[in-house]
């Protein structure tokens, strides 16, 4: 095998060399800045129920671990090819990449810590500067059914504010896990 041959496939070979990790970087990053993405959602979902069916129950899950797996890999081939007079060589290389990323949740269902949470909730149902309607481009919202609510980006510090206290009214214990579906055999 001569060295030109071997220069394409030497060249794929350092594209991926240290990819792995950048991109892993990149998702745990990108799945991080989801968390209070979700939470500000929920909090605002369940404020636009609230709206619509005053005294509803809230739904609130409790996020308990996260992961995130990226899979890379590269194969390749040379082959000579003899056939009759002819003499030809091929090179094939094949890449991929695969990730994933998941949240474990738990839904809440104990009765005081939903007490806790319709309490939290109360406060925050009428507050004015929890805006009615459809949302501008970018704007962080809530919806139930047909309503939706949403929060202007100089308000984001009060929506922070009633995330941290629906969170602390039903706060994830050591004893949470995750959902398991359909369930262990008995």
């Amino acid at each position: 095998m001569k060295i030109p041959t071997l220069i394409p496939l030497i060249l794929v070979c350092l594209c991926f060399t240290g990819c792995t990790s950048m991109q892993l970087k990149r998702s745990t990053i990108a799945q991080g800045q989801t968390l209070t993405d979700l939470e500000y959602t929920m909090v605002l979902d369940n404020i636009a129920m609230q709206r619509q069916l005053p005294g509803a129950l809230p739904w609130h899950l409790k996020v308990t671990q996260g992961s995130v797996q990226i899979d890379d890999n590269i194969s390749g081939e040379f082959a000579y090819n003899w056939g009759g007079p002819f003499f030809s060589r091929t090179l094939n290389v094949d890449g991929g990449r695969g990730w994933q990323e998941s949240w474990t949740v738990v839904p809440e269902v104990d009765s005081a810590h939903l007490s806790a949470l319709q309490t939290a909730y109360s406060k925050y149902v009428n507050a004015p500067w929890i805006l009615n309607g459809p949302p501008p481009p970018l704007a962080i919202c809530g919806h139930y059914g047909p309503g939706c609510v949403w929060v202007k980006s100089s308000d984001i510090a009060q929506l922070t504010q009633a995330t941290l206290d629906v969170l602390s009214a039903a706060p994830v214990s050591p004893g949470d896990r995750g959902i398991i579906l359909p369930g262990p055999p008995r």
